[in-house]
C-alpha cells in the first residue's frame, strides 16, 4: 500500500467518521423536534376538545334559556365575557403593533437628533444650511449632562 492509499484511506475513514457523529446528532435533533411536535399536536387536540365541549354547552344553555330566565341572564353574562375576551386579544394585537411602530420611532427620533446636530454644526459655515436650519426653527437645548461635556 502506497502513502497516497494510506492517507487517501484516513481521510476517507475519518470523513466517515464525521458522517456518523452529524447522522448521530441529527438523529437526537429529530427526536427532539418529533417530541415538540407531538406536544404541540395535544396542545391542539387539547383545544379542540375544549372549544367542542364549550360549544355544546353554550348551545345547550341557550337552548334552556329560551324558557329559564335564569340560564338567559348567565348567557348574557358568557357573551359579555367573550367579548371583552375578544377585545383583550385585539388590544394585546394592537400593542404589539404599536410597540414596533414605537421602536421605529424612537430610532427614527435619534438619527433625526443626529442629522440637526449635525446640520447645527454645518450652518455654522454653510448659508444654505443656516437656511434650512431657520426654516424648520431646528434649535439645540442641550440637557444638563450635555451642557457639562460642552463647557469641557
Amino acid at each position: 500500500m502506497s502513502k497516497l492509499q494510506f492517507w487517501t484511506l484516513n481521510i476517507v475513514g475519518g470523513v466517515c467518521a464525521l458522517l456518523i457523529l452529524c447522522n448521530l446528532a441529527l438523529g437526537q435533533m429529530d427526536l427532539r423536534l418529533n417530541k415538540s411536535v407531538v406536544a404541540t399536536q395535544n396542545q391542539f387536540n387539547q383545544a379542540q376538545r375544549l372549544q367542542n365541549t364549550a360549544q355544546n354547552l353554550i348551545g345547550r344553555i341557550a337552548q334552556a334559556g329560551q324558557s329559564d330566565a335564569a340560564l338567559r341572564q348567565l348567557l348574557a353574562k358568557l357573551a359579555a365575557q367573550i367579548d371583552q375576551r375578544k377585545q383583550l386579544n385585539q388590544a394585546r394585537l394592537m400593542q404589539e403593533q404599536n410597540r414596533s411602530a414605537l421602536i421605529q420611532a424612537q430610532q427614527l427620533e435619534t438619527r433625526l437628533q443626529l442629522l440637526s446636530l449635525e446640520l447645527l454644526q454645518v450652518a455654522k459655515t454653510n448659508g444654505l444650511a443656516k437656511q434650512i436650519v431657520q426654516d424648520f426653527n431646528i434649535q439645540w437645548n442641550p440637557g444638563p449632562a450635555a451642557a457639562a461635556n460642552a463647557a469641557k
